[in-house]
């Protein structure tokens, strides 16, 4: 069978990630969350435009325009984001 004749009328996609903390030796990721990431985010970003060159967003000119941002991703459907957190 070929790639172009194959029957994919019963494929389903993979599941998202389970909204979890998982917990390491080093960081812990958290689903992501605008009011609990976006300030140190924010901190952490602010006057760092470069952070941006290779992303789809940003960069923000407020932390407000971030939150939006971050609150967009926290509750879209499309994909699942964490936040990286140092222990």
């Amino acid at each position: 069978m070929t790639e172009s004749s194959a029957d994919l009328s019963q494929w389903k996609g993979a599941r998202l990630p389970e909204p979890v903390v998982l917990s390491g030796r080093w960081v812990r990721l958290e689903p992501l969350d605008a009011e609990a990431h976006t300030p140190a985010l924010w901190r952490a970003v602010q006057g760092a435009d470069e952070v941006w060159d290779w992303l789809g967003d940003g960069p923000y000119e407020t932390e407000a325009g971030l939150a939006l941002a971050v609150g967009a991703k926290a509750n879209g459907a499309a994909a699942r984001f964490f936040a990286i957190v140092p222990e």
